[in-house]
């Protein structure tokens, strides 16, 4: 978890000096953060063996696509070009917000997981507004990366509320 965490925060500091055109510390840092996220699949496979792995599979589909789209803002940068490399930017991906670990928690209402899908369905409105206004395709996949990394920190900070408050009750 922690190199997750890591590879959010080289990809904070990417997104920032990739919107404010220092495109050469933003390739050093999209390169850390593919070198953290392979690191965190690779002690997820090790730690879990490959049949635990799969049925992590959501979490596996969103590291993935945030190494899929590291990849592409690199070669972007390498290509020196202003123009994004073909890729479906154009909706914002809506099945990023975990509402299936918000709706099968259990029957007890949560309210770490409450608020979680306001605050998520909040931020994919205010998103999906800056999103249809953008024209760059590069400000448009920033954004993409951004609502992502956002997502999945509220995750996280649910997740870890949710621990807490399952923790204190266990005793």
């Amino acid at each position: 978890m922690e190199n997750r965490s890591l590879a959010f925060r080289y990809l904070s500091d990417a997104l920032t000096m990739d919107s404010s055109g220092n495109y050469q510390a933003a390739f050093a840092k999209y390169l850390q953060s593919l070198h953290v996220l392979t690191l965190y699949l690779n002690e997820m496979f090790t730690s879990l063996g490959f049949q635990k792995m799969l049925e992590k599979n959501k979490e596996i589909k969103q590291v993935l696509c945030m190494v899929h789209e590291c990849s592409d803002r690199i070669t972007v940068i390498v290509d020196g070009s202003k123009k994004e490399i073909t890729s479906p930017v154009h909706k914002i991906n809506t099945s990023i917000i975990p509402t299936e670990s918000i709706t099968n928690v259990s029957t007890k209402k949560f309210p770490a997981f409450e608020k979680l899908q306001n605050d998520n369905l909040a931020l994919l409105k205010r998103f999906q507004w800056r999103f249809e206004r953008v024209q760059d395709k590069n400000a448009k996949a920033n954004l993409k990366l951004e609502l992502e990394r956002q997502l999945i920190e509220n995750d996280m900070i649910a997740k870890r509320k949710f621990d807490e408050v399952s923790f204190d009750n266990f005793f």
